[in-house]
């Protein structure tokens, strides 16, 4: 089924973004999504530390943090077709930051499938992040797909919160990196 929408990125710029039928949900490219959306991504974004001793790599991302994509869904709104988004590394010894942040507002349901992969067997750098957020009553499905080179370095963290009577699971499928 073509999924609600999609958004590929290569090395953390937009490459394609197919949003038009996105029934209602906000799925944009992070940067843009800074002056549309400012106060849902103050409010979520990177908004708890790492922990288990990541914090140079969090803030690392934080620093290098140039990608990314913000998907909000609206309150009461529920996405019978998953959102997905594409997360492309190319080059050698190139590296990436990838960013997501899904927000779901109160009473709404999503899932989101999140793709991670090389476009060669070059060694590269990946540090991606991931803010799951569900407001009151939300439903998040979040699944992560990692598929870089085998030669590639690579670390993810992930955030969640969740309201009253919410719901956030995540399944995380790691087939590369080295």
């Amino acid at each position: 089924a073509h999924p609600a929408a999609k958004i590929v990125l290569g090395n953390d710029r937009v490459l394609h973004a197919d949003t038009a039928a996105a029934d209602g949900i906000v799925v944009m490219p992070l940067m843009e999504a800074l002056t549309v959306h400012e106060e849902l991504i103050k409010e979520h974004l990177m908004a708890q530390s790492a922990g288990l001793g990541g914090e140079k790599f969090y803030a690392l991302h934080a620093a290098a943090l140039r990608g990314g994509v913000f998907v909000f869904v609206p309150p009461g709104l529920e996405v019978d077709r998953p959102v997905e988004l594409h997360q492309w590394l190319g080059g050698v010894n190139a590296s990436t930051f990838p960013h997501s942040l899904v927000v779901a507002g109160l009473g709404s349901n999503v899932t989101v499938v999140d793709y991670f992969q090389s476009l060669g067997s070059e060694p590269g750098f990946a540090c991606g992040v991931t803010d799951l957020a569900a407001g009151d009553g939300a439903a998040i499905t979040y699944v992560n797909c990692q598929r870089w080179s085998r030669k590639v370095r690579a670390l993810h963290f992930v955030s969640t919160t969740a309201g009253r009577d919410a719901s956030v699971r995540s399944v995380f499928l790691h087939l590369g990196a080295a």
